[in-house]
């Protein structure tokens, strides 16, 4: 089977837009406890590094889907663009292992 290049654009065009609903659904069913054990607390490291991965993330996903459906980007705007999500999408990766370890230090390592 000879997959072709509109068949591959609406098959990710449907891939991106499930999985930002799975996204903007997590935050919004968990923003309740969200607002409860983490915004009505005091802000320590391990809240703020939080609410940074949680939040650069959707900013991400919601540029994303910007360039994914607005229509009059053009192919080389539209590469450019991916280079970019791209690039951007392996730093977070890297931050958010790097945010686990620091959560996971302050957390579980005995206090002095």
């Amino acid at each position: 089977m000879i997959l072709t290049l509109r068949f591959t654009r609406l098959f990710h065009l449907y891939a991106v837009l499930v999985a930002n609903s799975i996204l903007i659904y997590d935050h919004m069913v968990t923003l309740p406890e969200e607002i409860t054990y983490v915004w009505c607390r005091p802000k320590i490291l391990s809240a703020v590094l939080f609410l940074i991965n949680r939040y650069v993330a959707l900013v991400g996903n919601i540029f994303g889907l910007f360039i994914d459906f607005l229509p009059a980007i053009s192919d080389e705007v539209r590469e450019f663009c991916y280079a970019s999500t791209q690039m951007a999408g392996s730093q977070l990766i890297s931050a958010e292992v790097l945010t686990l370890l620091i959560e996971y230090l302050l957390l579980f390592l005995p206090k002095a």
